[in-house]
């Protein structure tokens, strides 16, 4: 049971698993004291995303009455779509909003003006200033349960190629009349490239539960269609899900065989570690030296901060 508990904690699943359990009629296969603790964390989830919706339409009528053209992405779009159950099995951290870039200053001050406030952040290397970043400070308010992040970029900027903010914004859709959100695809899209290159599961050829969950609710026959025609970062990802559904098979066998190991030995884990972590320090030096020679207030970012860049480096090829 210890496991599950801390499999479910780090792959933020666990009010999943015990709704999961309680569908298919299996919480009879588990100790008493094993499902009450399931069922606290999941009444706690079910109440706090409550609460998230009442911050959502908080935000949504404040971002209406000052013109301000968003789309709620994440966990928080998902709320609005419902896919699935989500209010009752998805955890939610932050609420995400893609804002336009002539209106996220403004939107930005609409938030401070009404008892928003910005966290305290040690972070030095990417100042607003110098370089256009996924998103600014996280902003918090006392009378509501989530912090906000307001973002210009979808992805890293590195990967912003690989979903366009202003398309997403120009394909967005209005939920109940009232929420603006983006398009199922672009939904089912940020959800696996948020994870691929935003969390690094690309680079460390791993996958996530919670994200493979949503995606298998977003998708539909069409994007199974032209599935093949996506960039390798999703196709990619459809691979090592093809693990647990077989039917997602799709490309990178040698990335599939290589996962496999990774679940099945330890040892061969520790080995495959190092060289993934090596492959993955290549790689982003490669990526951030190309950032480099296109944007020189970022050169004069590193070039000031070296410190702060050797602690990246070790935070990116020690996951």
């Amino acid at each position: 049971m210890n496991k599950i508990i801390r499999l479910g904690s780090t792959e933020l699943i666990l009010p999943l698993f015990y709704n999961s359990l309680k569908r298919k009629k299996l919480t009879k296969n588990f100790p008493n004291d094993f499902l009450f603790y399931l069922q606290g964390i999941s009444e706690i989830n079910k109440q706090r995303n409550l609460k998230v919706i009442e911050q959502i339409n908080f935000i949504s009528n404040l971002f209406f009455q000052n013109d301000i053209k968003y789309v709620f992405l994440k966990g928080a779009a998902l709320l609005l779509q419902k896919p699935y159950n989500v209010i009752s099995d998805r955890m939610i951290g932050d609420i995400d909003i893609l804002v336009s870039e002539k209106n996220i200053i403004k939107a930005n001050n609409i938030l401070i003006k009404s008892g928003f406030n910005k966290q305290k952040s040690t972070e030095k290397l990417f100042s607003e200033k110098l370089i256009k970043k996924r998103h600014l400070k996280r902003l918090i308010h006392d009378d509501y349960i989530a912090a906000i992040e307001l973002h210009q970029l979808a992805l890293d900027p590195e990967y912003t190629d690989l979903l366009n903010p202003i398309e997403i914004l120009d394909n967005r859709q209005k939920i109940d009349n009232k929420y603006f959100i983006c398009s199922k695809y672009h939904m089912w899209k940020h959800a696996i490239l948020n994870w691929q290159c935003n969390d690094l599961g690309f680079l460390h050829n791993n996958i996530n539960f919670r994200t493979i969950y949503d995606v298998i609710n977003l998708e539909d026959d069409l994007i199974r269609i032209n599935l093949k025609d996506e960039v390798k970062e999703v196709i990619h990802f459809y691979c090592l899900s093809s693990v647990f559904f077989e039917n997602n098979y799709v490309g990178f066998k040698l990335s599939k065989l290589l996962f496999q190991i990774q679940l099945s030995s330890s040892k061969f884990d520790k080995s495959l570690r190092f060289l993934l972590n090596l492959k993955n320090f290549l790689s982003i030096s490669f990526i951030r030296l190309s950032l480099m020679i296109r944007n020189r207030h970022y050169t004069k970012t590193i070039i000031s901060n070296p410190k702060e860049v050797f602690k990246k480096f070790l935070d990116i090829i020690s996951r």
